[in-house]
């Protein structure tokens, strides 16, 4: 009957939005992950992370800066 449908109509949203934050939670836990890198390379290169641009700058030499540009994902 109509509970049975109102119950079926919640389970989807329901499944969609909890698909919808593990996806959100994946991206948090990959860049948390990408950042925790940056630092330990910090400690050994001079780089700099550029997180709205999503591009790491690496200074080689004086006269030699490097730009490497990450994907998402």
């Amino acid at each position: 009957g109509t509970v049975g449908l109102v119950e079926g109509c919640l389970s989807g949203r329901w499944a969609e939005f909890s698909t919808t934050l593990l996806e959100v939670i994946q991206c948090y836990v990959c860049q948390a992950e990408l950042l925790s890198e940056v630092q330990a390379l910090r400690s050994s290169f001079a780089i700099d992370w550029r997180l709205s641009q999503r591009l790491l700058v690496y200074l080689k030499t004086s006269s030699l800066v490097c730009h490497l540009k990450v994907e998402e994902g």
